[in-house]
C-alpha cells in the first residue's frame, strides 16, 4: 500500500503546503482522503499520469469543512474514471453528508450538478463503523469536532484528523505502520486553549505523541499542521512530540510513503 500526502497544512494553504488531501493506493484501488486543495496536485505530470491509469476514485470525507472539501468540484476536469463519494451521516456525525455534497455541486455553488459529471458514480453515505470497498474493509471511528468528524483506518494506515485524540484512538489505531494524526497545536497553544476552558478540537504534539506510544504504531506523521506556525515553530513542533515518540515525521507533500499491507 503506498500513501501519498496531498496537502498537510490546516485551515489555509500556504505557499509550500496546501490543505488537507491524502492519496491511497492499495492493490488496484484508489482511495482520496479529504479534498482540500492538494488536489491540485492531480495537475501535475507524475500525479496525473498515475490517474490515468485508474478507472474509479474512492473519496472519504472525513468531515465537510472547506478546507477539506473545496478541491471536490476541480475532480470534474481532474479525472476522467468514476468517482465515487463516501461520506459519513448521523450517529456517526451531526450532519448529513449526502446533502451537503450535493449543495457544493448544485448549481447555486458549481457549474454542474454532481448527476451532470460525465464521471459521477455515485455517493454512498453510511452510518457504520466498517465499510468494505472493492473488498477492502475500510474502518471509522467517530470523533469530537464542530458537527463532528471521522477518524479511517485502511489496513495498517490510519488518518486521524480534526480532532484531539484520545484513549478511544489508542485501539483504532493500534498496530498500525503509519498514522497521520492532527496537530494543530503545539503545546504551548494548547495549554493556552485548556486554561481558557476552551475545546482544542485539534490535536496537539505531546498529546499525539502518547497516544502513539500506547499504540504500538511504527510510525506518525503530522498533519494538519498551523498555517500560522513559521519554520522554527513547526521544527519546535516535531521536537515535542518526538519527545514522546522517536519515530515521528512531518511528511512531505508529493512523496509517497509505502505501507504493508
Amino acid at each position: 500500500m503506498k500513501i501519498t500526502p496531498l496537502g498537510i497544512t490546516g485551515f489555509i494553504p500556504t505557499s509550500k503546503t496546501d490543505s488537507s488531501s491524502f492519496l491511497v493506493e492499495k492493490d488496484d484501488s484508489l482511495f482520496l482522503l479529504d479534498a482540500g486543495t492538494g488536489v491540485r496536485k492531480f495537475l501535475e505530470k507524475d500525479m496525473a499520469s498515475k490517474l490515468s491509469k485508474s478507472k474509479k476514485l474512492h473519496i472519504f470525507f472525513s468531515h465537510l469543512h472547506h478546507d477539506h472539501t473545496c478541491g471536490l468540484t476541480w475532480l470534474l476536469k481532474l479525472f476522467k474514471g468514476k468517482i465515487f463519494i463516501y461520506v459519513p451521516k448521523s450517529p456517526l456525525v451531526e450532519f448529513e453528508g449526502e446533502k451537503i455534497i450535493r449543495e457544493l455541486a448544485s448549481p447555486n455553488m458549481f457549474g454542474l450538478s454532481l448527476e451532470k459529471w460525465p464521471n459521477f458514480g455515485d455517493i454512498i453515505s453510511y452510518d457504520t463503523t466498517e465499510i468494505s470497498v472493492d473488498r477492502i474493509k475500510i474502518k471509522i471511528l467517530p470523533q469530537e469536532h464542530s458537527g463532528g468528524s471521522v477518524g479511517i483506518r485502511i489496513g495498517k494506515f490510519a488518518y486521524i484528523t480534526d480532532t484531539e485524540p484520545t484513549d478511544k484512538h489508542i485501539d483504532f489505531i493500534k498496530n498500525c505502520d503509519l498514522v497521520f494524526m492532527d496537530t494543530m497545536h503545539d503545546k504551548g497553544d494548547y495549554e493556552a486553549i485548556i486554561t481558557n476552558n476552551k475545546k482544542a478540537e485539534h490535536g496537539w504534539s505531546v498529546g499525539n505523541g502518547i497516544i502513539a506510544s500506547k499504540s504500538n504504531i511504527k510510525q506518525l506523521g503530522l498533519i494538519h499542521i498551523n498555517c500560522f506556525y513559521n519554520s522554527h515553530r513547526i521544527d519546535s513542533l516535531l521536537s515535542e512530540t518526538k519527545s514522546q515518540f522517536e519515530n515521528t515525521i512531518i511528511p512531505q507533500e508529493g512523496i509517497s510513503i509505502e505501507v504493508e499491507d
